[in-house]
């Protein structure tokens, strides 16, 4: 379960319809994949999905956590932040070679 600071809930008033930033990450539980999204809204298909959903604000680059209970995001442990960060960096570069790749491939096929 993620574990939020004791400043959180007051420092942050975030929703869904107004999040803090475009950097998103879902961390899911046991085995299953981490994803990440880039968007002003997080995939539809995150809503009812049981894992952690994260959110990069712009301004400080910090990772807050989205709270379901209570419906805002908040400042989640410096660990979870770490973890976000991690999640992002390790797939958004992994897209970002096969994007790249794919154009190089399509550039050279033209």
């Amino acid at each position: 379960m993620i574990e939020f600071t004791d400043e959180s809930m007051e420092a942050n008033k975030y929703s869904l319809e107004n999040p803090p930033g475009d950097k998103w990450v879902l961390i899911r539980s046991g085995q299953a994949p981490s994803d990440i999204h880039r968007g002003s809204k997080i995939p539809k298909e995150w809503k009812d999905d049981t894992g952690h959903i994260f959110v990069n604000v712009d301004s400080t680059n910090q990772w807050l956590g989205y709270d379901r209970k209570n419906r805002i995001f908040v400042e989640p442990t410096m660990q979870w932040q770490s973890y976000a960060e991690n999640v992002w960096a390790r797939h958004h570069d992994t897209r970002t070679l096969i994007e790249d790749n794919l154009k190089k491939k399509d550039a050279r096929s033209n």
